[in-house]
């Protein structure tokens, strides 16, 4: 049997280029017949922008709070995990953390030290550090900026945003080139953007250790 994981997908509620509520998009990906959804919600400056008065502990409460809203609304009919698509200070790249825990988010971001402004080497290997995975998304799309290869652990090399060109076939040949991992996915904001790619697996990802070891052995993306 293949089971279909989506690895980038953002709701409304936290990612403000997103129209989708986690209730619209887990009713979608349900009937589908997805197995597993990451929610890769922006983690950026823009996300907490409205929210220059308040403290970390209240700006992750507004992370994390999409995720306990997509695990309600799932209701055990597809597994829900915890993902990250990060940018911080420095530049208008953007990342894709796989493995993500609240206890990382809350631990590494509070009122004396955040993630958004660390380096990207430093995140690298924070995330790294705590057996997950550091992606680049979509890396050759207008704006962004290619980086040391020895900070990733991989890049996305099939995204599947309608409105933008990833240029996934270049994407590809550096990933070959640098003999990184390969992650892939639907990059959903909108209606109709929902399950236009999907990691294929033998077995349900239930688990964020289940995904790590998934992406690791090179899972076919279709």
């Amino acid at each position: 049997m293949s089971c279909k994981t989506e690895l980038h997908c953002h709701s409304a509620e936290v990612s403000k280029c997103s129209h989708l509520s986690v209730e619209s998009i887990v009713e979608t990906y349900v009937a589908k017949g997805i197995s597993t959804l990451v929610l890769t919600n922006h983690y950026s400056p823009h996300t907490f922008s409205h929210m220059s008065d308040a403290s970390w502990k209240e700006k992750n409460d507004f992370y994390v709070s999409a995720y306990h809203k997509a695990v309600e609304a799932a209701n055990g009919r597809i597994n829900i995990l915890l993902g990250m698509e990060f940018r911080n200070i420095y530049s208008d790249n953007d990342y894709l953390i796989y493995g993500m825990t609240e206890e990382f988010i809350y631990k590494y971001s509070n009122d004396e030290k955040n993630l958004i402004e660390m380096h990207i080497k430093d995140v690298s290997k924070l995330v790294r550090e705590h057996g997950m995975l550091f992606f680049q998304a979509h890396p050759f799309r207008n704006g962004m900026t290619v980086i040391n290869p020895s900070y990733l652990d991989g890049i996305e090399v099939y995204n599947g945003h309608p409105r933008h060109d990833s240029r996934n076939d270049i994407a590809s040949m550096w990933a070959d080139k640098f003999n990184l991992l390969r992650c892939g996915g639907s990059d959903c904001h909108d209606a109709g953007d929902e399950s236009t790619v999907s990691l294929v697996t033998d077995e349900i990802i239930d688990s964020n250790e289940a995904l790590i070891t998934a992406l690791k052995s090179g899972a076919a993306l279709e």
